[in-house]
């Protein structure tokens, strides 16, 4: 046995390959100098925000998978990236970023609207 784990079995001794998880650097057009990092979504996740349309919880959703960001607030105090951080935000940046996020891990942008999650595009091309 290789040690690959095939459709249908249910595992091997031997140790394997831990699944791999993309890191995103991204910011927006509207915000000078701003630099977010977050960690890839799968794509069950993703499709659950396609599916939840307006329905995402957009703090919850980013404090989820932003893991740092270069935001302090008016006394220069590091903000978190957490809710509460995300929560403080100007709405419109707060989805801007919700937005960019997505656009990084679908290759592509979503309509300004950032309710129209269904303008998420889903189809993966694999090379053949």
């Amino acid at each position: 046995m290789d040690g690959t784990v095939r459709a249908g079995e249910r595992g091997s001794t031997d140790m394997g390959v831990t699944r791999r998880r993309k890191a995103y650097r991204f910011g927006i057009d509207s915000w000078d100098g701003l630099v977010v990092h977050a960690a890839g979504l799968s794509y069950g996740e993703l499709t659950d925000v396609q599916a939840l349309g307006g329905g995402v919880d957009v703090p919850e959703f980013l404090a989820e998978h932003v893991t740092s960001w270069n935001v302090v607030d008016d006394d220069g105090v590091p903000v978190a990236p957490d809710r509460d951080g995300f929560v403080s935000l100007d709405p419109d940046d707060l989805l801007a970023i919700f937005r960019a996020f997505i656009g990084e891990v679908t290759g592509s942008r979503i309509k300004d609207d950032p309710l129209e999650l269904g303008s998420i595009p889903m189809s993966v091309s694999v090379p053949a």
